[in-house]
């Protein structure tokens, strides 16, 4: 007999990660530079975006209608968002293109973000796009669940860039980058071989699982 559910919601985010992909899907797990792990996140924000469905019909000659046909919508992609806490140069450059900088000297930390030239297409995740992934908690009535407390939410392949007003002003700068999400097959969460217990093919999958990555706040290389 198969385990019953604990029935257990999602609430609040404890860590995301960001992986930028080959040109086949695959994370980039050797490359530095590649894979973000961090904590310090406002909101992860996703939506099924999808085509009308056909809605038609034909009137008989005493204006009643005798012919109804009406077809289900169809899902096109998932508009994806991350609202970041900290407007970090390096992460904004993964997730959505621009570049980096520094006003030391040669192999001095990184200070500065410019962003993408005027015209030029995003370069998300180096250019392939990024897969990710957010930890949220798995609770049961008001408490964590025994077991596998978290929720994995795995957005398989997205293209994003900076969006949204950034005010300079007696308050917190916000850095806000949207886009969508296609599936993808080929995308291993946490890198790795592809598992099939956990498939990626569609835009949105989520799992429970029992830990949380380290939280790096920074590149896992």
């Amino acid at each position: 007999m198969a385990t019953a559910t604990d029935h257990a919601t999602s609430v609040r985010g404890f860590a995301f990660r960001v992986s930028a992909l080959s040109v086949s899907g695959t994370p980039l797990t050797g490359t530095a530079g590649a894979i973000w792990v961090g904590g310090q996140f406002i909101n992860v924000t996703f939506e099924p975006i999808n085509e009308a469905g056909e809605d038609v019909a034909n009137k008989a000659a005493d204006g009643s209608l005798c012919q109804i046909l009406k077809t289900p919508d169809i899902l096109k992609y998932y508009n994806t968002s991350i609202e970041l806490c900290n407007p970090e140069p390096e992460l904004i450059v993964l997730l959505a293109g621009g570049s980096t900088f520094s006003n030391g000297s040669a192999g001095a930390a990184v200070t500065g973000f410019q962003s993408l030239q005027a015209g030029a297409l995003s370069t998300s995740g180096i250019g392939y796009g990024v897969g990710l992934e957010v930890w949220s908690g798995a609770y049961v009535n008001g408490r964590p669940a025994t077991t596998n407390p978290y929720w994995r939410h795995i957005f398989p392949l997205n293209t994003l860039t900076l969006s949204g007003s950034r005010v300079i002003q007696n308050g917190f700068i916000a850095t806000v980058l949207s886009g969508f999400c296609f599936g993808n097959p080929a995308f291993a969460p946490g890198g790795g071989t592809p598992n099939t217990a956990i498939p990626t093919d569609k835009p949105y999958q989520a799992d429970r699982i029992g830990t949380l990555p380290t939280i790096l706040n920074g590149f896992t290389l």
